[in-house]
């Protein structure tokens, strides 16, 4: 009898482990397709950085509802890592030591500058919302939210939260600019101004 019992045991253990394994590879299925599905609508609507946008929504509401159940896994995380340094390494662009020199004085004044901003606005951030001071530094940060939403999954921050930042930072300056340019354009005209001077070209 105890041996009989044991078989069965081994055998419902492997039947519940084949059971976990097809629903794991299914949960996986449904990632991919939900984050498709989201990367082509937030591309189709034109949002900035709409792919990524939109996958995230697609995901994150399946997990609100619960209908995703997938956690990330370390190797996940590596591969979605190192695919975002890739990206973001084709994007540098080749310069001569003749450039880097011409250009050394604007980029430690640039980086200075840009630094003492970030960290002013992130610690301003941080005082006045719950966020936590490297979330909020990041989310201050001048850089594109993949790299921004990189940088904050690598230091177990939330990228999520990153993310929603940097858009209505995006989403602000695209929807205020233009009519700050358009007021401060129709303001030179009504001084006298040539529209085409106003505007940079001669």
């Amino acid at each position: 009898m105890q041996i009989t019992f044991h078989f069965n045991t081994v055998g419902k253990d492997n039947t519940v482990e084949k059971d976990r394994l097809r629903m794991d590879v299914l949960q996986f299925i449904l990632f991919i397709v939900l984050s498709i599905i989201g990367g082509t609508i937030g591309q189709k609507l034109r949002l900035p950085v709409g792919t990524i946008i939109g996958a995230m929504f697609a995901v994150g509401i399946a997990k609100t509802f619960q209908l995703l159940t997938l956690e990330t896994t370390v190797p996940m995380a590596f591969v979605l890592q190192v695919t975002l340094g890739l990206m973001v390494g084709l994007t540098f662009t080749k310069l001569s030591v003749y450039q880097l020199r011409q250009l050394a004085t604007s980029l430690v004044a640039v980086t200075f500058s840009v630094f003492l901003i970030t960290i002013g606005s992130g610690l301003l951030i941080a005082t006045l919302s719950p966020f936590e001071q490297g979330v909020a530094i990041l989310s201050a940060a001048p850089g594109g939210m993949i790299e921004m939403a990189t940088i904050a999954k690598t230091l177990s921050l939330h990228a999520p939260v990153v993310i929603m930042l940097h858009l209505i930072r995006v989403l602000s300056v695209m929807t205020i600019f233009p009519i700050l340019l358009e007021y401060l354009h129709r303001k030179e005209i009504q001084k006298g101004g040539s529209p085409y001077e106003t505007l940079g070209h001669h």
